[in-house]
């Protein structure tokens, strides 16, 4: 069993022992449904203090004092283990997907791209980036801006 159909099994389990509903929020803001954060969801951590529930990756965490998650098309927090570009202040180790830019470090919020995106470490392209570093685009795309690291 694939690990997307394991995770979709696992949050349909959850949803059935407990699901608030969702809002039914369809406005232009790109943000979907809300969901309550489970232990199994692998995404943005979406809890207060020293806690283990998350979002579905690439989700919204809209408030963490009531583990609320929102589904979203276009802005969701970064999370550990997302391979992208990291998205955070200071030491931390909080990513956007590949291909995806930060928005807001200080919030970590990333968003989706539809053309540029920032280079990220790892990503096996091409090196995008003044000086020594090591952010690259994916392969078979292109730096088109050196100094703010985006690829397309």
């Amino acid at each position: 069993m694939s690990s997307r159909i394991r995770l979709l099994f696992i949050a349909i389990l959850a949803c059935a022992a407990g699901c608030s509903g969702g809002s039914g929020d369809s406005g232009g803001d790109g943000l979907g449904d809300t969901y309550d954060a489970f232990s199994a969801a692998e995404g943005p951590e979406c809890c207060e203090g020293k806690c283990s529930l998350f979002c579905f990756p690439g989700d919204y965490c809209a408030d963490s004092a009531a583990n609320t998650c929102q589904e979203s098309n276009d802005i969701y927090h970064a999370y550990f283990g997302a391979d992208g570009p990291e998205c955070c202040e200071g030491k931390c180790s909080l990513q956007c997907q590949p291909g995806d830019s930060c928005k807001d470090a200080a919030l970590d919020l990333c968003t989706r791209s539809s053309e540029n995106y920032q280079a990220y470490f790892g990503a096996g392209g091409p090196e995008c980036c003044q000086g020594k570093c090591s952010l690259e685009c994916q392969p078979g795309d292109s730096c088109v801006d050196e100094a703010n690291n985006l690829c397309e």
